[in-house]
C-alpha cells in the first residue's frame, strides 16, 4: 500500500498521541506500492497544502458537537474523498450534516500499553478522586468540582482526596481565577497538578480510586479510556463517542436533555448531564468500591483487546484495502508535485520538510538564511516506490528566518558544466557540455509568523532564567506580530506585565500552531544553543534561539500587592541559592553587613528561603513569590548572590549589590549592578568554564579550592559598594 500520513506530532494528547501511536502501527502495511492514499489528521492544520496532495484524500476528524462549522465542513465535503472518525455517534452526525454515508467510516482511537492497572496495595493511601483534562463548559469541569464538594464535605469525609490537573490555554484567565478560588478554600484534600510530565500523569491515574468525567459531549475522551485501561472505576455521561467504549464498564450518568451550545460558540448541541445522578454515582462507587474495582479490572481487559492501537490499525487497513480496490483504475498525474504533510516549523526539533512520491524524481531541497541569503542546508532527495517518503532537516534547531526551496531535476549533468542560460518564474533551463536539463521549482515556503499562532516554552524552573528570557519573548512577538502562547513556571509574575502574551500552564497543549520554540540551557547541544550557554550572557540564550539581536533588555514583572512597613527604611538581602558554590562563603560576612546597614540607619529584611544563624534581621520565610516581589519593590536596594531574587530585584528597578565569584560578570545583567567579584589572582568564574563538568551537588567546589572565589570577598569590599550605591540614590 502507498499510504501517506499527515499530522503535526508534538505532545502527548489528543491528535498528537493519535498521530504517533496510530501511524506507527499502520506503517507496517505500507510498502509504497499502489495508488497514493493520503490520511490527514485534523485538516484544519493543512489549509495550504490539501490541494497539493497526490492521490486519494482521507480526512480523519474528531469533533464534539452534533454539527461542525459550516465553512469547515464544506471544505471537507468538497475537497476530501473519504471521512474517517472514531465513533459511530460522530459518523451519524456527519451523515446527518450531508456527507455521503458510503464515504464515512469509523476507525476508533486506541489506548497505549503504558496504561495498565496496579495492585490495590499500590493505590494512594487516601481514597482519591481524579479530574484531568481541559477546563471548559463542554467538559463540565466546574460542575463536577462543585458536585464533589457538595457530596463529600470535609466535615464528614476528611480522609478523601481530589486530584485536579486541568487547564485551558484559550481561557487561561478564567481558569486561573477558578483554581485560585479553590486554593483559597484552604481544603487540604484538594491537590492541583499543573499538567505533570507524562510518566507522572500515568501514575496519577493508576493510583486513583475513581475517575470523574461528565463531559457534555466528546469526540473520543482519551483520558477516560486511559483511566479505564488502568482499571480505575470511572463515571461518565451516557452520550456521544465516550459512551461507545465505556458502556457497561463506567458508571453511566443519565442524559437529562439536549441543549444548544451557549453563546453560539459552536453550531449543534451538547448533552446536558443529570448532575444529581452524577453525585449519586460518585457516592455509590465510593461506598461499593471493591465491587466497582472488580468491574473496572474486567473493563480494562476488554479495552486492551478491543481498543488497542493495533486494533485501530487493522480496522483502518481493511478500509484501505476497499478504497484501493475501488480506485485501482484511477489515474493520477505523476508529474504533480506531491507535497506530503507540510513544512514543519516545530523548532523544538528544528524545521522539517517532507516529500512523498513514487515517481523516482530527484528533488533538490535548500534551506536559505533570509538574513544574509546563505544556504544553510542543501540536499537532494529521491523518494521511490520502495521508500515512499524522504525528508530534509537542517541541523541548526535555533535557525529562524529561513526559506525552503524545492525543485526537481529531470536529468542530471555535471555541476562544473552547469550554466543558467534562461530563466522564468517557474522553470530554469540549464545547459552545459552535451547535456541539457530542466530544473522546475515546485515549492517555496518562507518563514513568516505574522498573524500566526506561536508557542514558546521557557524550559527552566529557575526564577532567574525566566526573568532573563521573558523580554525576548515579548520582542519576538512584536517583531512578527504573531499570537504568542508562552508557558513558564512563574506565570503569576508576568501575566499582567505582558498583556499581549497568552500565558498557559506548563504541560498545556496549544493546537493550531505555526511554530513552537523551547528556550533553555542545553548542555553540549549547539543545535539548540548556538554556542555553549555557559560562555554567553544569560539573556543571549533566548536571543539566539528566537533569532533576535542581543542587547540587554529589562524585564517587566507585575506586583499585585503592596508591602507597607512603618519605621526605618529597609534593605532586602538574600543569602541563599541552589548550590553552596553560589553562596557568599566568607565566614560571618552576612552578619557583618547586616550590622553595618543597621549602623547606617537601615533595617534588614531577609527574603531568602532560609536564614541560618543571622540576627538583627526581619525574616520573611516561605512567602509566595508575588509577596516577595512586593517586599523587594518597597525596599531601598537589594543585596544578594547570583540568583533569581537578584534578577527579580533588577526587574523591579532596584539597584543590586551582587556578591559573586562563582560566575563572571558578563553572565548576569549589567545595569544597576554593583557587583563584587573575587580579587585578582583568586580562583573565579568556574561557572563559565565550559571545560568543567558540573555534578551540581550541594557542597561541590568545581576546582576543589574550598570556594576561594567567594571566601576571598571580604565584608570591607561589600561595604565599599554599599557606600557607593547610597551615594547614587
Amino acid at each position: 500500500m502507498n499510504i501517506k500520513y499527515h499530522c503535526e506530532a508534538g505532545g502527548e494528547t489528543g491528535y498528537h498521541a493519535h498521530s504517533k501511536a496510530f501511524w506507527s502501527r499502520l506503517q507496517k502495511y505500507n510498502d509504497g506500492t499502489g495508488i497514493p492514499i493520503n490520511i490527514v489528521l485534523d485538516t484544519s492544520n493543512h489549509p495550504i497544502f490539501y490541494k497539493e496532495y497526490h492521490g486519494i484524500k482521507i480526512c480523519y476528524n474528531v469533533y464534539e458537537s452534533t454539527l461542525q462549522p459550516e465553512k469547515f465542513f464544506n471544505h471537507i465535503l468538497n475537497n476530501w474523498d473519504y471521512f474517517w472518525c472514531p465513533s459511530e455517534w460522530q459518523r451519524q452526525c456527519t451523515i446527518n450534516q450531508g456527507f455521503p454515508a458510503d464515504r464515512v467510516m469509523v476507525v476508533p482511537e486506541g489506548v497505549s500499553t503504558e496504561f495498565y492497572p496496579v495492585e490495590d496495595s499500590d493505590l494512594a493511601d487516601k481514597f482519591t478522586f481524579a479530574i484531568i483534562g481541559k477546563w471548559e463548559y463542554r467538559k463540565s469541569t466546574e460542575e463536577m468540582i462543585n458536585c464533589w464538594f457538595e457530596e463529600f464535605p470535609i466535615e464528614k469525609y476528611p480522609n478523601v482526596r481530589l486530584i485536579l490537573s486541568v487547564d485551558n490555554p484559550f481561557d487561561r484567565d478564567n481558569v486561573n481565577n477558578k483554581l485560585k478560588e479553590i486554593e483559597n478554600l484552604r481544603d487540604p484534600r484538594v491537590e492541583i497538578f499543573h499538567f505533570p510530565p507524562r510518566e507522572e500523569y500515568i501514575k496519577l491515574l493508576q493510583k486513583s480510586h475513581m475517575y470523574l468525567s461528565c463531559s457534555r459531549s466528546e469526540g473520543w475522551n482519551l483520558p477516560l479510556i486511559e483511566a479505564i485501561a488502568c482499571g480505575v472505576p470511572s463515571i461518565c455521561l451516557d452520550y456521544s463517542a465516550q459512551a461507545e467504549f465505556s458502556r457497561n464498564i463506567s458508571h453511566a450518568v443519565k442524559l437529562k436533555e439536549m441543549r444548544s451550545i451557549p453563546n453560539n460558540s459552536f453550531p449543534g448541541e451538547y448533552g446536558e448531564p443529570d448532575f444529581d445522578d452524577f453525585k449519586a454515582k460518585m457516592k455509590y462507587v465510593y461506598e461499593n468500591w471493591d465491587e466497582c474495582r472488580a468491574r473496572a479490572l474486567k473493563g480494562a481487559n476488554f479495552i486492551k483487546q478491543q481498543y488497542s492501537w493495533e486494533k485501530a490499525a487493522e480496522i483502518a487497513h481493511d478500509y484501505l484495502l476497499e478504497i484501493q480496490e475501488k480506485h485501482k483504475n484511477d489515474k493520477f498525474d505523476d508529474q504533480t508535485f506531491p507535497i506530503s504533510g507540510r513544512v514543519n516549523v516545530n523548532f523544538i526539533d528544528g524545521a522539517n520538510f517532507d516529500i512523498a512520491s513514487n515517481t523516482g524524481n530527484e528533488y533538490h531541497v535548500k534551506f536559505i538564511n533570509r538574513d544574509n541569503n546563505n544556504v544553510i542546508y542543501d540536499t537532494k532527495l529521491r523518494p521511490t516506490s520502495e521508500t515512499g517518503t524522504c525528508w530534509a532537516r537542517p541541523l541548526a534547531k535555533y535557525f529562524i528566518n529561513w526559506k525552503v526551496e524545492v525543485s526537481a531535476v529531470t536529468k542530471s549533468i555535471s555541476e562544473s558544466e552547469n550554466k543558467i542560460v534562461e530563466q522564468d518564474s517557474d522553470t530554469i533551463v540549464i545547459k552545459g557540455g552535451n547535456n541539457n536539463t530542466t530544473k522546475k521549482e515546485y515549492f517555496c515556503h518562507e518563514y513568516n509568523a505574522t498573524g500566526k499562532r506561536v508557542f514558546i516554552n521557557l524550559d527552566s524552573k529557575a526564577l532567574g532564567d525566566n526573568i532573563a528570557w521573558m523580554p525576548y519573548v515579548d520582542a519576538f512577538t512584536k517583531k512578527w506580530g504573531c499570537e504568542t502562547y508562552v508557558t513558564t513556571f512563574w506565570n503569576i509574575l508576568f501575566e499582567k506585565a505582558y498583556p499581549n502574551l497568552k500565558f498557559v500552564r506548563p504541560g498545556a497543549v496549544v493546537d493550531g500552531l505555526y511554530a513552537q520554540y523551547k528556550i533553555g540551557c542545553f548542555d553540549n547541544d549547539t543545535t539548540r544553543n548556538k554556542v555553549n550557554w555557559r560562555e554567553v550572557p544569560l539573556q543571549k540564550v533566548a536571543a539566539d534561539i528566537l533569532g533576535l539581536p542581543y542587547v540587554e533588555m529589562k524585564t517587566k514583572v507585575s506586583v499585585s500587592q503592596e508591602f507597607v512597613r512603618t519605621g526605618r527604611k529597609f534593605v532586602c538581602i538574600s543569602d541563599h541559592s541552589t548550590m553552596q558554590s553560589k553562596f557568599w562563603n566568607y565566614p560571618g560576612g552576612w552578619q557583618a553587613i547586616i550590622d553595618y546597614l543597621g549602623d547606617l540607619g537601615y533595617d534588614v529584611v531577609a527574603v531568602s528561603k532560609d536564614q541560618t544563624g543571622l540576627t538583627k534581621i526581619v525574616p520573611i520565610n516561605n512567602r509566595q513569590i508575588e509577596e516577595i516581589a512586593a517586599i523587594i519593590k518597597a525596599s531601598e536596594f537589594f543585596i544578594g548572590v547570583g540568583s533569581g531574587l537578584s534578577w527579580l530585584a533588577w526587574s523591579l528597578n532596584k539597584k543590586v549589590i551582587m556578591v559573586s565569584g562563582f560566575s563572571d560578570p558578563f553572565i548576569e545583567f549589567q545595569s544597576n549592578n554593583y557587583r563584587i567579584s573575587a580579587p585578582p589572582g583568586k580562583c573565579h568564574g568556574c561557572f563559565n568554564d565550559s571545560k568543567l563538568v558540573f555534578d551540581r551537588s550541594w557542597n561541590w567546589c568545581p576546582r576543589n579550592k574550598n570556594f576561594e572565589c567567594s571566601t576571598s570577598i571580604t565584608p570591607e569590599m561589600v561595604k565599599e559598594k554599599i557606600d557607593l550605591l547610597i551615594s547614587h540614590l
